[in-house]
């Protein structure tokens, strides 16, 4: 139960109470942001990840309406990161032009909305 709390993002994966019941099973931290992102476990499974299941990943996490919806409402933030620099105002475009193409496929949006909700989510799966 405590798990699915903290993929649902209604407790926090980084309070000291949740860290000693996620580190006392075989629940990882890196596992539940995974989850809440919408990451299957199964996709999580193999060790080294592929092309092919970072992009069932990201569609997986672009999937759903929630975090659509949270990708819509944060364009402004999104756009913001184009500042940094001349590379992430590429990638931030592109990603942005993918979402609202009516050219392009259902699956190419999802992956697109993927990718720009892992940007504004607050979990890190690739730590600094």
């Amino acid at each position: 139960m405590i798990f699915e709390l903290v993929s649902e993002g209604r407790l926090s994966a980084e309070s000291d109470s949740i860290k000693i019941v996620m580190t006392g099973s075989q629940w990882t931290p890196f596992a539940a942001a995974a989850s809440h992102l919408g990451i299957s476990q199964d996709a999580l499974k193999g060790g080294v990840s592929n092309e092919s299941r970072l992009m069932e990943s990201l569609s997986d996490i672009g999937k759903k309406s929630t975090h659509q919806t949270e990708v819509d409402q944060s364009k402004v933030r999104i756009l913001s990161f184009k500042k940094w620099s001349a590379e992430w105002s590429d990638r931030v475009s592109a990603l942005w032009k993918v979402i609202t193409s009516p050219r392009l496929t259902s699956m190419d949006k999802l992956v697109a909305y993927g990718a720009l909700f892992y940007l504004v989510t607050p979990f890190d799966l690739i730590p600094d």
